[in-house]
Formats: C-alpha cells, structure tokens, sequence
C-alpha cells in the first residue's frame, strides 16, 4: 500500500532519519529492509509531511481571523499536529502520540523544543 509506505517513511522524516536508513527503528530487521526499499521510491517533498501541514494551519488561521485554531492528529498526524502547534503557537490534541521530542528537536530546533517542554 503505497500510502501506508509513504506514512511510515514520513514518519522516519520528521525525525531526520531521511529515507529508511538503517536508524529508523521499524521493528524486525526484514521491516528496516523493506522499509529502506519502500521509502527509495519518494523523494523527499512527498514524504516531509510538515511543511504541508504548516501550510493548511497557516491558511485556516488567516480564513478565520479571530478563532482559536485547535491543532489535532492521530499517531503520525498527532506528531504533526504537536509540531504545528509549537511553530505557530496554537494549541494541540494528539492521541496515540508516541515519543515526538527527537522530531521537535530536529524539525524545529532546540529553542522551540525547550521553550515547548517549559510549556
């Protein structure tokens, strides 16, 4: 399924594990194998997945001046969502969220990735 694929190597991106190296942890060694020869397939705007996400909040913010924009997400959307949040200083839902602090260091430096663990 190419859209599972894309997701699991977005998910490798957004912590700087650019696709399928050997470090993204994907389970058993045949899924880090399979994974590296799924994610060779993309290139690297298909599967950085912030960018867009950056984008679609920054256009809700400014077709609804006025409004509170909640940021919220499932597993790799929760990552996303968190990521949005702490850029565009909105506030944010995740569930199942899993570790996202590697992706937020990378992603968006160590100031905003302090400045969000102060809360």
């Amino acid at each position: 399924d190419r859209n599972r694929d894309a997701d699991l190597c977005a998910s490798c991106e957004l912590e700087g594990l650019r696709g399928g190296s050997a470090a993204c942890p994907l389970g058993p060694r045949w899924a880090r194998w399979w994974h590296r020869l799924s994610c060779a397939l993309f290139d690297a705007g298909t599967v950085d997945y912030l960018p867009q996400a950056l984008a679609i909040a920054r256009r809700v913010q400014d077709l609804l001046p006025g409004y509170a924009v909640l940021a919220a997400g499932h597993s790799l959307g929760a990552k996303l969502a968190m990521l949005v949040a702490v850029e565009l200083e909105l506030q944010a839902v995740g569930f199942g969220l899993g570790e996202w602090e590697v992706a937020l260091r990378h992603r968006l430096g160590a100031a905003k990735a302090k400045a969000a663990a102060a809360g």
